[in-house]
Formats: C-alpha cells, sequence, structure tokens
C-alpha cells in the first residue's frame, strides 16, 4: 500500500513539474516585446542564423524543440551531431522516413538521421508498406507559382505541389527538407528552368520580424529578400521586431 502512495506522490510531482515548466514558459513568451537590431549572431538547431539570442528565444516560443547550437553564423561545417536528441521516450508511434525506412517514433528519427549526418523526413505517420501505392495521390496539375523548396533529396522543386507531383510519379519518396531553395553552393539541381525570385508581393500592411532581425511589410517580401539574397529567413514573430505592433496582427 505504501509503494503504491509513493508511486503516485511521484506522479503528481512530476505532472506539477511539468506544469510548472509550461506557465514558466507561457509567461517567458508573454513578456518578449521586442527584440534589440544589434547583431550578435547566434545558430539555431533548425540551422537557421537568428540576429540575436532574443530573437531565437523569440523563435522557441512557437517551436517548442528549437535549441542553441553555438554563438556566430551558423555554418556548412558544423558538426549536425551537436544538436542530436540524446534520448528519446520509449514509445511506438511509428513514422515512415523518405528513407523508406520505418522510426519508432519522431524523435528517434531525428536522433538516427542527425547522429548519421543524413537529411530524412517524415513521409507519412505509421509504418512504411511496401504496398502503399505511391500514385494514387499524385497531383495531375499544379499551380505555376515559384515558391521553392528543398527536397531530402537535394532538389529544389519550384513549389510543395511540384515535389510530390514529380516523386509521386517516379515512384520515390522525398520529404521537405524546408522552405527555400537548397543551398546553391551545395551543387544540387533546381528542378524548374530559370526560377526566381518572386517580384511583387501585395501592398498589404501586415509585419513580421525575421530572423535576422528586420522588420517586413509582409511575409511575401521577407520571402521576396531572402530569395534574393540566397539565405534563409523564418518568421520569429507576427508584428514589429521592435515590439510596437501587437503579436496579433
Amino acid at each position: 500500500m505504501m509503494r503504491a502512495s509513493v508511486i503516485v506522490a511521484a506522479c503528481v510531482a512530476f505532472l506539477a513539474a511539468a506544469s510548472s515548466v509550461e506557465n514558466d514558459t507561457s509567461d517567458h513568451c508573454a513578456s518578449i516585446r521586442g527584440c534589440t537590431r544589434v547583431y550578435m549572431p547566434v545558430c539555431g538547431s533548425d540551422g537557421v542564423t537568428y540576429g540575436n539570442d532574443c530573437l531565437l528565444k523569440l523563435a522557441q516560443c512557437s517551436e517548442t524543440t528549437l535549441e542553441l547550437v553555438s554563438e556566430g553564423e551558423c555554418s556548412e561545417k558544423r558538426e549536425l551531431s551537436e544538436a542530436c536528441p540524446n534520448t528519446c521516450i520509449e514509445i511506438y508511434q511509428p513514422v515512415c522516413g523518405t528513407d523508406g525506412n520505418t522510426y519508432d517514433n519522431e524523435c528517434v528519427l531525428r536522433q538516427e538521421t542527425c547522429r548519421t549526418h543524413t537529411v530524412v523526413g517524415i513521409a507519412f505517420e505509421g509504418e512504411c508498406s511496401e504496398k502503399r501505392e505511391l500514385t494514387e495521390a499524385c497531383p495531375d496539375a499544379c499551380i505555376e507559382i515559384y515558391q521553392p523548396v528543398c527536397g531530402t533529396d537535394g532538389n529544389t522543386y519550384s513549389n510543395e505541389c511540384v515535389l510530390r507531383q514529380e516523386t509521386c510519379r517516379a515512384h520515390t519518396v522525398v520529404g521537405i527538407a524546408f522552405e527555400g531553395e537548397c543551398d546553391v553552393r551545395a551543387n544540387v539541381h533546381v528542378r524548374q528552368a530559370d526560377p526566381e525570385c518572386p517580384q511583387a508581393c501585395l501592398e498589404i500592411f501586415q509585419p513580421v520580424c525575421g530572423s535576422d532581425g528586420v522588420t517586413y511589410e509582409n511575409e511575401c517580401s521577407m520571402k521576396r529578400d531572402a530569395c534574393a539574397k540566397h539565405i534563409k529567413l523564418t518568421v520569429v514573430r507576427q508584428g514589429d521586431c521592435d515590439g510596437k505592433w501587437p503579436l496579433g496582427l
């Protein structure tokens, strides 16, 4: 009886601690109204260079798995294993990787592929199956709009639909490594003839704060500038970087 009481008490303590951490995180995020424009770059575990530590912490509010890898800009030579998960919960929630292998859960996929320095995305939840017909959901046509994505095969596709269409018809499983073009320095192939960055965006004021610490008029403007400069940018918050505009804008 005493043993059962100890176990119950331990569970209650664990849940209380977890709740406390969650509340602390929420309070911390709510307290961030803006970040300085001082450029003191840090590298996040998502491979993005953030203008300073404050911008990374702001991004962590929406991406809880994001971690600080090191101070300074991200580098191609950086060891990927630095940000690899050390342990994963032993729970079976299988996911099928874009390499055709079944992993016990998403964390295990990230851990194993990170340690082997390979880029593998999640094709779908559940176990991989040789009987799965890849052609069942092949798109017949895609809108001709340039919103590039980098596939886990190292190829840049003009948009997500084109990626699904071409890889589906070829009976290959390719996920999205990240939004935007693959690194031009990696000698990858762009799956579109003479791709161009968006030349125009709607003149609508919906400010976003980029991971470089710059406030853009809207997300399209940010993507246009990032594409033109061949850099990867993400939105760390909706609104002005200085906190002059509400997060809800």
